[in-house]
């Protein structure tokens, strides 16, 4: 797991630090602000699209594979982000950087369903929460700093610094397959090479099941580009869970644009390098998440069915809106010390890490080895609203006043935080007629 962990957060530092060069990228390039942060957009689209084929090829021809191209990729277009000489060579670099790094978060569901059993997941599940929520402030926080001291470009080389070596550890001993399906075809074909005598009976004792669905790379790419959409449109439990997460991940990008707003009147500015300190309250809710995520699996215990995770997603739905209002009301810089609306992002945030943690493990014991699909078509949701909620944050704090954006905020929030009570109620009747939750149902 130590990969995803690596892989994931890059990814969330590679996003951050692309919103902190965009004043340099905008002065050095002579390009336009707007299309200068259009590279975020460009990240954030191919991060939603590509996991719609990659992660489910990861099911059909084995993960391990999918994970060492795409880290590959992921670690080499560093470079050219950072010898960049025009603006339309930092987009096409961004764009293949989020598509390549994009497997890191989609494929964790079935890799966890490969090598855990379902109570062993919660703990290696919650620190892959903690790298993709915490590579958020301190990209943001590093960077901010970064930029305003050196050169945009250093942003990259430092990136590329620090993947180095782990990309090296993770293309040289990463090398071991997940997927039973595949990892039965690896041995017979190892098998087979060693003891030719017994190649036919061994290739026709072990089928190749995760091969032989498709005749052709363009029909296995089309067939598992459809999986996740077809989850997204049939599955009402990947449905529900992803409208969550899709306006929960929205909002934490919206974060990005509206804290540095509101704490701009406590003296959180770019001029005293102290505007990355806008973000403290997201680190710190992250981490509290984990410490009340791993206090609640010791108090609970073994969870016997999917639906016994979900209490922690209820508390956490409820502590996630119920931090907007916090937020709301209490950033006044004539009347209240920065730290209490820092208190309300906080609590949105553990919120968050409580509801992002169980809707993971909710799918991984769901659908088991097809739970990458169900994870992919919630990533394509929450992706797609990361790309829009950034463009509209100043507009809307500005228009509805800081109190009343975050208030409209929470009571979204409160009406999502909804779902996790119904699944409560219906979700083993849902799982019941699902054809892909069925083989799971006996584990349950």
């Amino acid at each position: 797991m130590g990969r995803h962990f690596d892989i994931v957060l890059h990814v969330k530092l590679g996003f951050n630090c692309r919103s902190q060069a965009v004043p340099g990228i905008s002065e050095d390039l002579e390009t336009p602000h707007l299309l200068a942060v259009s590279g975020i957009s460009f990240f954030t689209i191919a991060v939603a699209i590509f996991p719609l084929a990659l992660a489910p090829l990861g099911e059909s021809f084995g993960r391990q594979k999918v994970y060492l191209v795409s880290y590959g990729v992921f670690f080499l277009f560093f470079l050219p982000n950072a010898l960049a000489r025009n603006i339309q060579t930092v987009l096409v670099a961004r764009f293949i950087c989020g598509a390549a790094g994009s497997v890191g978060s989609t494929m964790v569901g079935g890799t966890l369903a490969d090598l855990w059993e379902k109570d062993e997941r919660d703990v290696p599940l919650a620190f892959f929460a903690l790298s993709a929520l915490l590579g958020t402030p301190i990209g943001t926080i590093a960077f901010t700093w970064a930029g305003g001291n050196v050169s945009w470009r250093w942003i990259f080389w430092t990136l590329l610094a620090l993947a180095a070596p782990s990309a090296a550890v993770i293309l040289l001993f990463f090398r071991k397959e997940t997927l039973p399906a595949e990892a039965r075809r690896q041995l017979a074909e190892a098998a087979c090479k060693v003891d030719s005598a017994s190649r036919s009976s061994s290739t026709t004792q072990v089928p190749l099941q995760s091969r032989s669905a498709f005749k052709t790379l363009r029909e296995a790419v089309i067939r598992s580009a459809l999986r996740p959409l077809y989850f997204l449109l049939t599955e009402p439990i990947t449905l529900t869970l992803s409208v969550w997460i899709a306006f929960a991940w929205g909002v934490l990008y919206l974060f990005l644009e509206s804290l540095p707003l509101v704490f701009a009147p406590y003296g959180f500015t770019s001029d005293n390098m102290t505007r990355g300190l806008s973000f403290a309250g997201i680190a710190v809710g992250a981490l509290l998440g984990l410490v009340l995520h791993v206090a609640i699996l010791k108090a609970r215990g073994v969870a016997s069915t999917p639906e016994q995770r979900l209490p922690s997603a209820c508390f956490g739905a409820l502590l996630f809106s119920f931090g907007f209002f916090v937020l709301a009301w209490t950033a006044r810089p004539d009347q209240i010390p920065w730290i209490v609306p820092q208190i309300g992002t906080a609590m949105t945030m553990t919120g968050l890490f409580l509801v992002y943690t169980c809707i993971f493990s909710y799918f991984s014991d769901c659908y088991g080895a097809y739970s990458s699909s169900a994870i992919a078509a919630q990533s394509f949701l929450r992706n797609i609203l990361a790309t829009a909620f950034p463009l509209i944050a100043e507009r809307m704090y500005q228009q509805l006043t800081y109190p009343w954006a975050s208030s409209l905020l929470g009571s979204v929030a409160l009406v999502l935080a909804l779902v996790p009570f119904l699944l409560m109620w219906k979700g083993q009747a849902l799982r019941k007629r699902s054809p892909f939750a069925q083989s799971e149902i006996g584990k349950s």
